[in-house]
């Protein structure tokens, strides 16, 4: 994975002894339990910030904090999708 141009293995070491390491795609082709363990941990994460989840695809937004554009009529949540596949 690259991130401001520097190259970065991660590893996510869990207690029986394997390794989760993800490639530059951030994709594990080694384990897909992992990878459901670590959608499991990262949509927890984001409940546990207060952000919604809506629908079934692990998107998240900030429905207390919204844009406001009186001028148009609109209200927009800001958001994030995460997953590890």
């Amino acid at each position: 994975m690259s991130f401001k141009g520097a190259k970065y293995d991660i590893v996510i070491d869990k207690s029986t002894q394997c390794q989760v390491k993800l490639d530059d795609q951030f994709t594990n082709s080694d384990n897909s339990v992992s990878q459901n363990l670590l959608n499991i941990i990262i949509k927890q994460a984001f409940r546990d910030t207060h952000l919604k989840q809506i629908g079934r695809a692990p998107r998240f937004f900030d429905v207390a904090n919204p844009i406001v554009l009186p001028a148009q009529n609109l209200k927009i949540w800001s958001g994030f999708k995460a997953s590890a596949c």
